[in-house]
């Protein structure tokens, strides 16, 4: 909740958007003092939605408008479609986290002593980004998040390719951030390369390869406040084990 921006404030009561009390203690007591509400003390925190508030000196109602109790959010999304994230009321600063998809995996190949396991998939680039957004509080960020690419059939056949996932403005401004999937586990045994990753101010790094011939999935990138998917490992020995579907991007929006 946040304090009204105009009109009537008072320290103590149960009204929501009006009550001092209500909102940064969570009860209606009567008995909170004035000085116990500076910003950066034991109730009312030091973010950019309590800047009017003062840390010493003179402190009165006036100061209150638009403050808000906050004690950090984290939202994500770890399946694939397009979403619309909202920026909670109280934040002041956000780290956005995004991770790519990665592509299926080929399956096995051969009978025998010439069977072979199928090519593994890589896992997808990784962007992280700061901004600041306490004069932002309910403004949106498009969210899209890839799904991870097909497995391929039994008898060698190579993975199905995934998509790029995205963030962008929505109501927010900020510069696009992109992850692309992994490349998947290919017939032809080639090594199966990261995907890449731009827009972070922070961080754009490319997902893990695996080698070509190499049936081991792609190792997850390890993030701040998660960590993404990895590549699909091929199928297993021989022409009857089809390889498997590689995983979906991911998205994590951590506030303060």
């Amino acid at each position: 909740m946040t304090l009204n921006a105009s009109g009537t404030l008072s320290i103590a009561g149960a009204t929501l958007g009006q009550s001092i009390e209500e909102e940064f203690q969570g009860t209606s007591s009567g008995q909170l003092s004035m000085s116990q509400l500076y910003r950066g003390g034991a109730l009312v925190a030091n973010t950019g939605a309590n800047a009017g508030v003062p840390t010493a000196g003179a402190i009165a109602l006036g100061n209150f408008y638009g403050a808000a109790s906050f004690s950090g959010a984290t939202h994500t999304y770890p399946a694939s479609g397009s979403f619309t994230e909202t920026i909670p009321s109280g934040a002041s600063t956000l780290v956005v986290e995004l991770w790519g998809a990665s592509g299926g995996s080929s399956g096995g190949t051969g009978t025998g002593c010439g069977a072979s396991p199928g090519q593994g998939s890589a896992s997808g680039g990784y962007s992280r980004a700061t901004y600041s957004v306490s004069a932002h509080n309910g403004q949106t960020v498009a969210v899209t998040i890839a799904s991870g690419g097909a497995a391929g059939a039994a008898a060698g056949s190579g993975g199905a390719a995934s998509g790029a996932s995205t963030l962008s403005s929505g109501s927010f401004s900020m510069a696009t951030m992109t992850a692309n999937p992994g490349s998947p586990g290919l017939v032809s045994y080639t090594t199966s390369n990261g995907g890449t990753a731009s827009g972070g101010n922070l961080a754009n790094t490319t997902g893990n390869a695996v080698p070509g011939g190499n049936s081991a999935a792609g190792a997850a990138i390890v993030g701040v406040n998660g960590t993404g998917n990895p590549g699909a490992a091929g199928g297993a020995l021989g022409n009857t084990h089809p390889g498997n579907t590689g995983y979906a991007g991911l998205a994590i929006f951590k506030y303060t």
